[in-house]
């Protein structure tokens, strides 16, 4: 190998060791990232957060849940729940990110994420966040949801 040869392949080796890194770098990251998600409620466990129990109306199924900040319900299979997620079953008509329940304010909100099926509050299709609390009745896909308990955690 000529002189030019040897500076072509050191600097391919150079390339390609830097992609490698690059590449690790981003790996580590998404790792860490992963990590703090799954540490994430036993890190805001200090700030507070909510405890939330469903009734499905129409099957008879119990739902609960804590949560931090705030809670997508959507269509999932029980033991797919997360500390931000809570999986309502199998109707077709719950989209995957149905509906978002938040604080703000120091009241709990309740708002429609889907796209294809409303979410209603006490049978009124919601266009805006609306309050929600114990007693009131959710529209979720082609299933109601009676919210038994809503209560804040002790921080």
């Amino acid at each position: 190998m000529n002189g030019m040869e040897m500076m072509l392949v050191a600097l391919a080796t150079l390339l390609v060791a830097l992609i490698l890194g690059v590449a690790i770098g981003m790996l580590v990251v998404q790792l860490q990232k992963r990590a703090e998600l799954s540490r994430g409620p036993s890190m805001q466990r200090a700030q507070g957060g909510w405890y939330l129990e469903l009734w499905n109306v129409d099957q008879g199924l119990r739902f609960s849940t804590t949560f931090y900040g705030g809670l997508t319900l959507g269509r999932g299979l029980p033991g797919q729940n997360s500390y931000d997620f809570l999986a309502l079953g199998n109707d077709v008509c719950i989209s995957r990110q149905h509906t978002l329940i938040y604080e703000q304010g120091g009241v709990m909100l309740i708002w429609n994420l889907s796209k294809t099926n409303p979410t209603k509050l006490n049978g009124v299709v919601l266009n805006n966040p609306m309050v929600v609390q114990v007693g009131d009745r959710m529209g979720i896909g082609g299933t109601t949801f009676l919210i038994t308990r809503m209560m804040r955690l002790e921080s």
